[in-house]
């Protein structure tokens, strides 16, 4: 298992805890358990994973907050979380040593709060996804830098609604690919 870099179990019907035993795999840099039935935190073991390039756990039932422990996943560069059962406030250490992120998927939980200024930090952030959560406040202006978002094409990821939102203020030339991805959210801004 030591030796194990990818693991990838997606859409097989698996049921119960997130093994925290999988913390014990040093070279994993992919693990992929998405739609699945799998319940509980992700574990605090978790965060020994320093390899981990990728972790796609969406479509589950995960519940809990996000373990701090994850911040020494430095390596990671997708960070697929959504359709779960996840709550709690974003935690501001994801933009404080996750720099590595391309791609972070927190839609369809119950985040509450704000979303934190530091994920302005990500340099290299390509998809900013937050929908569909508990998310209150004003969008932070600093995520109108996240120029890599700049290179990504424009598409719609709503599937139940066929309309789109642009949101329109301080965000500059991002606004409109961040726009689908923090919709049904109660923020103190303009979504039109």
């Amino acid at each position: 298992m030591f030796l194990l870099e990818v693991l990838s179990l997606s859409r097989n019907n698996l049921t119960g805890n997130l093994p925290a035993s999988l913390g014990n795999c040093s070279n994993l840099n992919a693990l992929d358990l998405r739609e699945n039935h799998l319940s509980g935190p992700i574990p605090w073991s978790w965060g020994q994973l320093q390899m981990l390039q990728s972790l796609h756990l969406g479509g589950n039932r995960i519940s809990g907050e996000l373990p701090s422990s994850l911040q020494n996943c430095s390596s990671l560069e997708t960070l697929n979380l959504g359709n779960n059962k996840l709550f709690g406030k974003i935690p501001h250490w994801i933009g404080e040593s996750l720099f590595a992120l391309r791609i972070l998927r927190l839609r369809s939980n119950a985040f509450s709060g704000r979303i934190p200024s530091q994920l302005s930090n990500m340099s290299s952030l390509q998809v900013l996804d937050l929908a569909d959560n508990n998310l209150v406040g004003s969008i932070p202006s600093s995520l109108g830098n996240l120029k890599a978002m700049a290179n990504v094409p424009v598409f719609a990821v709503r599937r139940r609604r066929r309309h789109r939102h642009i949101l329109r203020g301080e965000l500059g030339f991002v606004h409109e690919r961040l726009a689908p991805y923090i919709q049904q959210n109660s923020f103190s801004c303009n979504l039109h």
